[in-house]
């Protein structure tokens, strides 16, 4: 397997995603529609101890601005995202992957 820049390859390994060369997408946009279905599919996620919906994987996320106060993320993977102003008051942080 090819070797990526500032260790992309290894990252996307991490991530559950195969690494094709180039810089990986890190700042991909979410609308607000696709953030609440992921949030919804966390929350069934955690509520089921797996057994139900999706763990969220917002690695790379564009999430600046975003309204997440009283967000259940407990272990979500947010690994690179970009949170700059948004707002996490009472969020719920527990094992988060940043």
């Amino acid at each position: 397997m090819a070797r990526g820049p500032l260790g992309d390859e290894a990252i996307a390994g991490r991530m559950g995603q195969r690494w094709t060369g180039g810089v990986m997408a890190w700042n991909r946009k979410i609308s607000g529609q696709e953030l609440a279905r992921i949030l919804t599919e966390h929350r069934q996620w955690l509520d089921s101890g797996g057994k139900k919906g999706d763990r969220a994987k917002l690695h790379g996320a564009h999430l600046s601005r975003a309204h997440l106060s009283d967000a259940a993320l407990s272990f979500a993977v947010l690994r690179l995202a970009d949170l700059s102003e948004a707002n996490l008051s009472f969020a719920s942080l527990y094992q988060v992957a940043f």
